[in-house]
């Protein structure tokens, strides 16, 4: 008897915010998931195929398939996809083959007997992103008796508000990431539990129709220069997204766009705006 399998992928697009997990019994030894995403003015890499586990398996990350056969599409030209033993991904090597909004984009996946494909378009980039300033003030930080309302008054006025144009409420998620790192915001012997201090900072959102966010400058872990990226969502994302609200009684599987496999193959496009922290 063929043993008996499921499925289950994770998209995370929010640290610690999203997880999307699915379960689907098959009987064939091929099976596998893809999670594909591609971003405009980006290279092609962190491309996901993964191995199915068996049913009686404890719930774990699923492992790679390292000898999988991927290959990108555009405009009737090939792009074949190489495997990172490091990451356990697949990405591009080269660097001839851009990713722009309205672009199509086809992928296929080989693994032993089985071949999967799927198609997205890039959708348009992020419009009418700005910020409310280029710079947050954030004084040095020091553990006495006024260290809460300090905190607090910072938590309140230490901040950079984020517009851009949304009016045909489409599904946009933010990504801030520091472009270098200076000294701490918060003093080493600062009280644990209230902050981890990273080497490098990066925050992604949950994806949202809203037009607006609020950067709380307490949120970030150094002085220095941040990006923020806003990404559009495609269609496929946002069924994807917005189908883990489902009641899984009703659901035998989450809508997907790759043929013969299970997963998602999408693209985002986005726009770019800047800040610094500084002490004032």
């Amino acid at each position: 008897m063929k043993e008996r399998r499921r499925f289950r992928w994770g998209l995370v697009v929010a640290v610690g915010a999203l997880a999307l997990q699915c379960s689907e019994e098959v009987k064939t030894h091929d099976d596998f998931v893809v999670e594909a995403y591609i971003y405009s003015s980006e290279p092609i890499h962190n491309i996901k195929i993964k191995q199915t586990l068996p049913v009686t398996q404890a719930e774990t990350e699923a492992p790679p398939v390292p000898d999988a056969t991927v290959i990108m599409k555009k405009a009737g030209k090939e792009f074949s996809l190489v495997f990172n033993k490091e990451s356990g991904t697949y990405f591009y090597p080269g660097n001839d083959v851009q990713v722009k909004p309205n672009d199509v984009f086809e992928i296929s996946v080989t693994n032993k007997s089985r071949v999967a494909t799927g198609t997205t378009v890039v959708p348009l980039a992020t419009k009418g992103l700005k910020t409310s300033s280029d710079k947050i003030y954030i004084p040095p930080i020091l553990l006495n008796s006024g260290t809460k309302d300090q905190l607090q008054y910072l938590f309140a006025k230490a901040r950079v508000k984020v517009n851009w144009d949304n009016a045909d409420n489409q599904l946009h998620f933010l990504a801030i990431e520091s472009l270098d790192a200076f000294d701490p915001i918060y003093p080493k012997n600062f009280p644990t539990g209230v902050i981890n201090l990273l080497r490098t900072f990066r925050f992604v959102s949950a994806p949202s129709r809203i037009d607006t966010y609020d950067v709380v400058g307490l949120s970030l872990e150094t002085y220095g220069r941040y990006r923020i990226k806003v990404y559009r969502v495609n269609k496929e994302y946002a069924d994807l997204f917005e189908n883990q609200t489902q009641d899984s009684r009703d659901l035998n599987a989450p809508p997907s766009n790759i043929h013969n496999a299970f997963g998602i193959f999408s693209a985002f496009a986005s726009d770019s705006a800047f800040f610094e922290v500084v002490r004032n």
